[in-house]
């Protein structure tokens, strides 16, 4: 914080009597999809539901007019009214909970705005990336500030510690401001601590990088684009195939707990029906002994823990260092457990070579701070171990171990020659997969993937493949 930054925030706070208030904060341009008339609405029943804020919290508004022309001016004017409608309804002698500037504010002085709000405010209705979110997570220099985000704007998806709300439901956006204010300074920091690090790691260079990679990914693909799979069920050979499925979200729906994803019995009697002419593997992020228990089939091929563990029906191969990092493995999960032991809904799996956090059923409040606590212990381990993000999951697994692809490329070359290898899978975890047999089998993902040839709408699909695969009447 520099000298000139410090002065101009005591300047602004003594100018409007701020120093001991909650000060929020929206910069916007002057237009509809910014949703300024929604966020107004909520800030009005806020100070309706929650009287004792007023004369503790004043929002600062910066609405900059970009187009001097209809339908413009009239939401001008509609902005206009709501603001002094407002004030009007709640302001005292020496406060006014809403300060409206529509001038265009230089840098420098928005510095200030963000170092200076405790809420900012983003409730566009539609919207690109929003740069107005990452600009004020990165003037959080103390941590204190806590981002309300609208889940119509582009920087929802990648901003994980933000407070999301739904422009159009003004209840839930008024109490979302009054959850904001309330929020301790832990879970305060804890967020922003999160945010900070996306935005640092996901800057404009990491963005041209992916951009240009995507180009050259679709330039390099122009005839293996992933297509629906049923679409093309053609190109599916009928004979000679060797059938690779991952379990959880392939032959099983997602669930919230490990636990609770059983395969249905009328996948299990599909699978057990296709052995007979097609010889089938299931691989799976699971430890083996659990991978054989939950599929329970005989004289079935299982590659567990994302493929470092392998049983051909007669022997246990493990893959390439599996067992030397797994004291190491022991005492992160012992570190894991012990800070992550408060937060409700959080379960970790202890799979002996690997390990996986699952944060399905944890509150959006207390997301950002599994994840910060996480990636701070994962950070000590980074030179030992890789972390792969899944859906609700986090896996942790030893670097140099075995992937899936290398699983897949094993059991092939031992198994199955002569077959051409088709991999069913559902997650960034499956990609290994999907990389080891390119040029050589099929790759076919549930849900999109561009490192698959084809994808699947539903889980429920997989079911009908196994169905045309061996050939069998619906």
């Amino acid at each position: 914080l520099n000298t000139k930054t410090f002065t101009a925030m005591n300047q602004l706070k003594d100018r409007y009597d701020l120093t001991q208030k909650f000060i929020g904060l929206g910069v916007d341009r002057l237009e509809y999809t910014k949703g300024l008339i929604k966020r107004l609405q909520a800030i009005d029943l806020f100070f309706d539901r929650y009287p004792r804020f007023k004369d503790r919290f004043t929002f600062f508004q910066i609405a900059v007019p970009t187009r001097m022309k209809e339908p413009y001016i009239s939401y001008k004017a509609m902005v206009e009214g709501l603001v002094r409608k407002i004030n009007k309804k709640y302001s005292s002698e020496n406060w006014n909970p809403i300060v409206y500037r529509d001038v265009k504010a230089e840098h420098e002085d928005l510095a200030v705005y963000y170092r200076m709000a405790d809420i900012a405010v983003i409730s566009s209705v539609y919207d690109g990336m929003n740069l107005v979110a990452k600009e004020f997570v990165s003037a959080q220099v103390d941590g204190k500030g806590v981002l309300l985000l609208s889940e119509f704007a582009g920087a929802a998806e990648e901003l994980e510690g933000a407070i999301l709300v739904n422009p159009y439901d003004i209840e839930e956006f008024s109490d979302s401001i009054k959850k904001a204010l309330e929020m301790s300074v832990r879970e305060k920091k804890s967020r922003m601590k999160t945010l900070q690090r996306q935005v640092k790691e996901k800057d404009v260079y990491t963005w041209i990088y992916d951009v240009l990679g995507q180009m050259l990914l679709i330039s390099g693909k122009k005839v293996r684009r992933c297509s629906y799979l049923f679409e093309n069920i053609g190109t599916i050979p009928r004979n000679r195939i060797f059938l690779f499925l991952d379990y959880d979200g392939t032959v099983t729906p997602i669930v919230k707990t490990p636990d609770k994803a059983v395969m249905s019995e009328e996948m299990r009697s599909l699978i057990i029906k296709l052995q007979q002419t097609v010889p089938v593997a299931i691989i799976s992020g699971r430890a083996l002994n659990d991978l054989k228990q939950m599929v329970n089939i005989e004289n079935m091929i299982y590659a567990g823990n994302h493929g470092a563990e392998i049983w051909d029906g007669t022997r246990l191969v493990k893959g390439k260092r599996a067992s030397s990092s797994q004291k190491a493995m022991k005492q992160i999960i012992h570190e894991l457990r012990t800070s992550l032991s408060a937060i409700s809904g959080v379960v970790i799996e202890d799979k002996g070579i690997t390990a996986s956090i699952h944060f399905r059923m944890v509150s959006e409040r207390n997301t950002g701070r599994v994840l910060d606590i996480f990636w701070s212990i994962a950070d000590k381990y980074k030179d030992s171990f890789m972390v792969t993000t899944g859906k609700k999951v986090l896996e942790i697994r030893p670097r140099g171990i075995w992937n899936k692809g290398d699983a897949v490329k094993w059991i092939c070359k031992n198994f199955g020659r002569k077959r051409i290898p088709v991999y069913v899978g559902d997650d960034t975890t499956d990609e290994d997969a999907f990389r080891a047999i390119k040029g050589k089998g099929i790759g076919i993902c549930v849900g999109w993937n561009p490192e698959s040839d084809y994808y699947l709408k539903t889980q429920d699909e997989v079911k009908q493949l196994i169905k045309v695969i061996g050939n069998f009447k619906s």
